[in-house]
C-alpha cells in the first residue's frame, strides 16, 4: 500500500497520458497498483474485484504464478525476436494453436494485437478473393485501426470512416431484436434471411468476406441464440 501522496503522484502522472476512446477533460481513472488473483488495489490502499479481467486477457486471474515464472524464463534468454528469425518458443506456440485449431489450418501469423489481426485479415481475404466489400454487424468492435475501426459497427466508426468497401448488417438479439421476433428460433431465423437479402444485394461475387464475433464483448456482452453462428457459415458456403 502507497501513502496518499504517492498515489496523488500517479494520478499527476497520468495526466501525460492520451486515454483512448475517452473525454480527456473527464477523466477519472483507477490508480491500480498491483493486482493478484482476481483483485485489483488501488493506490489508496482500497481492493476491488476485477469482473472484466482487464480488457477479458487476464481471465486465468493476476499474477498467476506459472505465467509470471514463464515471462520471467523467457525474458531471461530473449525478450523479443525479429519475425524474420525462427525461435523455438514462437514455433511451440504455433504447433500449440494448430493442434487446437485443426484442419484445414496449417500456418500461424502472430500479431501485435486484436485490431492488428483483423486489418491482416481483411487484407488476406481480399488478396486471396480478389474482391472488395466486407460485411460485418452492427453492435460489433473490431479494433481501432483504419479497416478495423470502420468495420466495427458501434458508433465510435462514424469519424473514422476512411476505409472502403464495408456494409453493416444487424446480427440476431433476442433482447432488443430489430427483427420484431418472439423466439430466439425466429430471431435466428430472421436475421439469416435479412443476411441472405444483404448478400443478394450486394452481389456474392463483391464479398470478400463476412467478418463476426462469436461473442461481442465491447460493443455489449451479446451470447448468439444456438443456430446463428451455423447459419452464417451456411450462407458463406452458398
Amino acid at each position: 500500500m502507497t501513502d496518499e501522496v504517492d498515489a496523488g503522484r500517479t494520478l499527476e502522472l497520468d495526466r501525460a497520458v492520451f486515454h483512448s476512446w475517452s473525454a480527456q477533460g473527464a477523466l477519472a481513472p483507477l490508480d491500480v497498483e498491483r493486482a493478484h488473483g482476481c483483485e485489483v488495489v488501488l493506490g489508496d490502499g482500497r481492493t476491488l474485484l476485477d469482473f472484466s479481467s482487464q480488457l477479458v486477457n487476464t481471465n486465468i486471474g493476476h499474477t498467476h504464478p506459472r505465467v509470471v515464472e514463464a515471462i520471467q524464463r523467457q525474458a531471461a534468454l530473449l525478450p523479443t525476436v525479429n519475425p524474420a528469425h525462427a525461435n523455438r518458443a514462437r514455433g511451440e506456440a504455433a504447433q500449440r494453436i494448430l493442434r487446437a485449431a485443426g484442419e484445414p489450418f496449417s500456418k500461424v501469423f502472430f500479431t501485435n494485437g486484436g485490431a492488428d489481426a483483423n486489418e491482416n485479415a481483411i487484407r488476406m481475404a481480399r488478396l486471396t478473393t480478389g474482391r472488395d466489400k466486407v460485411l460485418s454487424t452492427y453492435r460489433s468492435y473490431h479494433g481501432n485501426t483504419g479497416a478495423a475501426v470502420v468495420a466495427t459497427g458501434d458508433w465510435r466508426r462514424v469519424p473514422n470512416e476512411y476505409a472502403r468497401g464495408h456494409v453493416h448488417f444487424w446480427g440476431p438479439f433476442p433482447y432488443r431484436s430489430e427483427f420484431w421476433s418472439t423466439s430466439p428460433e425466429q430471431e435466428v431465423e430472421r436475421a439469416l434471411h435479412a443476411l441472405r437479402r444483404i448478400v443478394e444485394a450486394e452481389g456474392p461475387g463483391s464479398i470478400a468476406a463476412i467478418l463476426i464475433e462469436t461473442v461481442p464483448g465491447t460493443a455489449g456482452v451479446i451470447v448468439p441464440p444456438p443456430g446463428w453462428l451455423a447459419g452464417v457459415r451456411a450462407v458463406c458456403d452458398e
